[in-house]
C-alpha cells in the first residue's frame, strides 16, 4: 500500500473493521519515505501486529531494489532493511567517505545495471556517476541505526538551506506529522534575503479533531513549534 494511501486513511479516520485481512502473511509498502504513525497504523490496523512489513528503496534505473526488509528478520518501523545481496552498497558522506548518516551509494557493479538513458548519455553520468568516481550515486539520504538497520530519511534534491544548515525536507515532514493533529505535510525551501532559505510547511489536518483545535489553530502551530525544536534538538546531540 503507498504511504499517501495510508495517511489518507489516518486524515479522514476511515474504518477498516468489516474487512477480513486473516488471510495476510505480509505487507507491502515502498515509493517514498514512511512516517512512524504511517507505519504503526498499517501494522496494527492492516497487519493485525502479526503481519511484517516489507518496505524497500530501488528504482528503475536499478533494475530492482537495493535495500530491502525480509519476512524473517527483526524489524523496527520505517526501516527499509539491508542491502539486497548482489549489491555492494555504502553510505557516503560529502568527501566519499563511510558514515552512517549520508547518501546511498554502490561501489561495484550489479546485476540489472542501467547503461544509460535513451538519447542522453550526458545526463545519465551527470546524475549518477559525477558525485563521485566509479561509484553509482543514487540520491536517497540514508541513515543507519545501531542495529545496522537501513533508513530512507528522503532525497537529496529535497534538502533546503536555511542559514548554511541543510537540512532534509523529509526530516522536518516527519517531526510535523508526529503532531496528533497532521496527517501529512510538505516541506519545501523559499527564498530569503537573511537566511538564504526559509521553511514553509503545508499540512492536511485530521478530521476527527477535538473541537479545540478546529477552533484555535494557534495551539497547533505552538505545538509543533515545540515539537519540530525537540526532534532537532536530539539529532544534533
Amino acid at each position: 500500500m503507498p504511504h499517501t494511501a495510508i495517511r489518507i486513511f489516518i486524515k479522514n479516520n476511515i474504518s477498516i473493521q468489516n474487512y477480513n485481512f486473516s488471510s495476510l502473511r505480509i505487507l507491502a509498502t515502498t515509493g517514498e519515505p514512511i512516517n512512524k504513525e504511517a507505519w504503526t497504523w498499517y501494522f496494527e490496523n492492516v497487519g493485525k501486529k502479526r503481519c511484517p512489513i516489507i518496505n524497500l528503496s530501488g528504482g528503475t534505473e536499478i533494475g530492482g531494489a537495493i535495500l530491502s526488509a525480509i519476512p524473517i528478520m527483526s524489524l523496527k518501523p520505517c526501516t527499509v532493511g539491508y542491502p539486497i545481496p548482489g549489491f555492494d552498497v555504502d553510505v557516503f558522506d560529502d568527501a566519499g567517505k563511510h558514515t552512517d548518516k549520508g547518501y546511498l551509494v554502490i561501489k561495484k557493479p550489479w546485476p540489472s545495471m542501467t547503461r544509460g538513458i535513451l538519447s542522453d548519455q550526458d545526463r545519465f553520468i551527470e546524475t549518477y556517476w559525477s558525485k563521485y568516481k566509479d561509484v553509482w550515486y543514487h540520491g536517497d539520504l540514508i541513515f543507519v541505526d545501531s542495529d545496522g538497520l537501513w533508513y530512507i530519511q528522503g532525497r537529496t534534491d529535497d534538502v533546503i538551506k536555511v542559514s548554511g544548515h541543510r537540512i532534509g525536507a523529509a526530516e522536518v515532514e516527519a517531526a510535523i506529522t508526529s503532531h496528533p493533529a497532521i496527517a501529512e505535510a510538505a516541506a519545501v525551501g523559499i527564498p530569503d534575503e537573511i537566511k538564504g532559505e526559509a521553511i514553509v510547511i503545508y499540512a492536511t489536518l485530521k478530521t476527527n479533531l477535538p473541537s479545540d483545535y478546529i477552533t484555535n489553530c494557534d495551539i497547533i502551530k505552538d505545538e509543533i513549534s515545540l515539537s519540530t525544536t525537540s526532534k532537532k534538538m536530539k539529532k544534533s546531540t
